[in-house]
């Protein structure tokens, strides 16, 4: 009787096959993802109790800061697949972490949205627990958020154009003890983004580190110390800006 195998070639190819199959379905889901953030409506009253802590800000206003919490539930999505380095982002905006806060507040909704969302509940971390320096949960920040940016706009992240709307809202909404970046805060996360992608690509360096890319580690001091959060800490690191979103 002639005994019959299945090729190692086979093997090989039906398991390329699968994996190829497994990230297709990846993508497919963080597309639908993508796309129920995008036309997710947050609850009415969400509006109400920001503008109830902001109350001069307009109702345009108002949709521009949930407008920048929906790109920051985008980037916290990008999170989930990207790199070790990279799965965790920081909070760059002071309003928009207090809308974050609101929504959290409102749990059946906000646990609603996250299962759609995100798969899962996304926690809000503070930065005592977070599991990198906030700068560089910043960098990855603007990693995800740099696709907003306008074609071109790259090598102008000091213009106001080129600044991602989180980077940028509370400055153009002038909210009071908000984090304002300019253009060396800017290059400094920008800097720092690569910095961490060469080592994600095994170029070396301490992962942890905050580097020297220097303007906003908020002189080395602790969250306590920097007006709980609220102060831009000398150029906006979003030192005690709220913490971040993130995964193991």
């Amino acid at each position: 009787m002639q005994a019959y195998g299945i090729s190692p070639g086979l093997v090989i190819l039906a398991s390329l096959v699968l994996l190829a199959a497994w990230r297709i379905s990846l993508r497919l889901q963080r597309a639908r993802r993508h796309e129920f953030i995008a036309g997710y409506r947050f609850p009415a009253s969400l509006r109400g109790k920001i503008g109830a802590k902001y109350p001069d800000l307009t109702f345009a206003q108002l949709d521009r800061v949930l407008e920048a919490l929906r790109s920051y539930f985008r980037a916290c999505l990008d999170a989930q697949s990207g790199r070790r380095l990279a799965r965790q982002v920081g909070m760059p905006s002071r309003v928009v972490d207090d809308a974050w806060h609101e929504f959290i507040l409102m749990t059946e909704a906000y646990t609603a949205f996250c299962g759609q969302a995100f798969g899962r509940y996304l926690h809000h971390t503070p930065e005592g627990q977070m599991r990198m320096p906030m700068q560089d949960a910043l960098a990855n920040t603007l990693h995800f958020t740099r696709n907003e940016l306008p074609p071109g706009a790259a090598g102008l992240l000091g213009a106001a154009v080129a600044m991602p709307l989180l980077f940028g809202i509370d400055r153009e909404l002038g909210i009071p003890g908000g984090h304002a970046y300019g253009a060396d805060e800017m290059a400094a996360l920008e800097a720092r983004r690569h910095h961490l992608a060469r080592v994600a690509e095994g170029g070396g360096g301490d992962a942890g580190a905050s580097g020297d890319s220097g303007g906003g580690h908020c002189d080395g001091a602790s969250a306590s110390s920097c007006d709980g959060g609220g102060a831009s800490c000398g150029g906006g690191s979003g030192c005690g800006g709220g913490g971040g979103c993130g995964s193991a």
